[in-house]
């Protein structure tokens, strides 16, 4: 696979992931859990690129999309944070989760869309943040979602 067809791709997931949480839906999370799968797919071929770092700064924040306001605050799962420490449980918020995935990639469409000049930018960005921050968020949602469907217990509040 070529940069190029990395590139088209984590942008193409990235605009399905952001129509997806714009539109979530607790009682029906495959398409949402699907979308997430691919961005996945498409994050770690993205992190395999080399991009050189731009000194264009990404900034802005985004509003959040109207449906996270939907999923209760209380909607929490335990994720490992570190590990190597048993003691390193914590609780993680859907809707938290959802909406840095969210901000980082709307963030990165809107600016494609205005400058698409800046996709190197975006992408540098996305990498990083991926690696470093949202990616963590990414498996902890993939990894719910699917603990939720196996156990065919239903997406909801503790």
């Amino acid at each position: 696979m070529t940069s190029q067809q990395v590139f088209e791709g984590i942008i193409q997931a990235a605009r399905e992931v952001c129509q997806e949480i714009e539109r979530v839906n607790l009682r029906d999370t495959q398409p949402l859990l699907t979308t997430l799968i691919q961005l996945l797919r498409e994050a770690n071929s993205l992190a395999q690129c080399s991009i050189e770092a731009d000194d264009y700064d990404l900034e802005g924040g985004g509003v959040l999309p109207e449906a996270l306001n939907r999923i209760p605050d209380d909607l929490v799962f335990n994720v490992v944070f570190d590990p190597l420490d048993p003691g390193s449980v914590c609780a993680s918020s859907l809707k938290d989760a959802l909406g840095d995935i969210y901000e980082s990639l709307e963030l990165g469409l809107r600016v494609l869309d205005k400058e698409p000049q800046r996709k190197l930018a975006v992408l540098w960005e996305w990498r990083h943040a991926y690696e470093f921050h949202w990616g963590r968020h990414l498996l902890d949602v993939i990894r719910f979602l699917v603990l939720c469907k196996e156990s065919e217990h239903p997406v909801s509040p503790k």
